[in-house]
């Protein structure tokens, strides 16, 4: 084998270790969170939330919809750090927090929509230009 090829990051067998990860651990976290917060019980809880992914309208594909989303939002980030850096990929991240408050400004179904705040477009101008000057210095 070329020794250039184990130097390299398997983008595939790093999105399959972490989402073999993050099935492992997701529901027990969500269980023990739920009790920490809450004085109802989190299995009776979990299992009203998977009811309604399928009785409720539009919740089942709203769920692959974000499934989608998240899985090419993981993918991308992987990317990020195997052909540009750690530190691309953290100011990637910080992009994400105000892109989330453009977001919030969407009726969503469920949650509704949140009107913007000067500050929040002001933080996303900011990381934007951060991001850009990062990349061409």
């Amino acid at each position: 084998a070329n020794s250039d090829s184990l130097d390299t990051l398997n983008i595939f067998l790093v999105g399959a270790f972490i989402n073999f990860v993050g099935l492992l651990f997701s529901v027990p976290i969500a269980l023990l969170n739920h009790s920490a917060v809450s004085s109802g019980s989190s299995w009776l809880a979990l299992t009203d939330g998977l009811q309604m992914l399928w009785q409720k309208e539009h919740a089942l594909t709203a769920y692959f919809v974000y499934i989608a989303i998240n899985t090419l939002f993981n993918v991308a980030l992987i990317l990020t750090t195997s052909n540009g850096s750690a530190l691309l990929s953290f100011l990637s991240l910080k992009a994400a927090v105000p892109l989330t408050a453009i977001l919030s400004a969407v009726p969503w179904p469920v949650i509704g929509a949140k009107p913007l705040h000067e500050a929040e477009w002001l933080a996303l101008l900011v990381l934007i230009a951060g991001i850009t000057a990062f990349r061409i210095g």
